[in-house]
């Protein structure tokens, strides 16, 4: 709940920006799904002027990440792609369960909502800054 009014005051972490920039510059399409509301989503990319960076944006019809897993194989239905063909960065063990489930490559980020330790135990690739998203991918 206190998210939700302070939000806002959250900035992006360092190099994010920079990160989605370069990867828009080498041709890498990209997507947003998250487990938060569509309108809060879409509000927080237009706030931090990421719109142009994303082909789609998809959140969930409620705030508690149920159906994500649906949600995801629309999402990847949406990009007009296989499964095979992403890869999915997120913070949590759910999200490497939803990449899992829609058939794509998963790589999970230690700076978000889960520790680097509890990621590990998903046997998924961690990261520990999104700049290792470019080296990942062309690397």
């Amino acid at each position: 709940e206190e998210y939700h009014h302070r939000w806002t005051c959250c900035n992006l972490q360092s190099k994010d920006k920079e990160t989605i920039s370069a990867l828009a510059s080498m041709g890498i399409g990209q997507s947003l799904l998250s487990a938060g509301k569509q309108e809060h989503v879409e509000i927080f990319v237009e706030h931090h002027d990421l719109r142009g960076y994303f082909s789609s944006v998809s959140g969930a019809t409620n705030i508690f990440a149920e159906g994500k897993m649906e949600l995801g194989q629309r999402h990847v239905g949406k990009l007009g792609l296989e499964p095979s063909e992403c890869l999915m960065v997120g913070d949590t063990l759910h999200d490497c369960e939803v990449a899992q489930a829609i058939g794509a490559e998963c790589l999970l980020f230690s700076g978000g909502h889960h520790s680097e330790q509890r990621l590990l135990e998903s046997g998924a690739a961690v990261i520990a800054c999104l700049s290792e998203v470019s080296a990942r991918l062309i690397g």
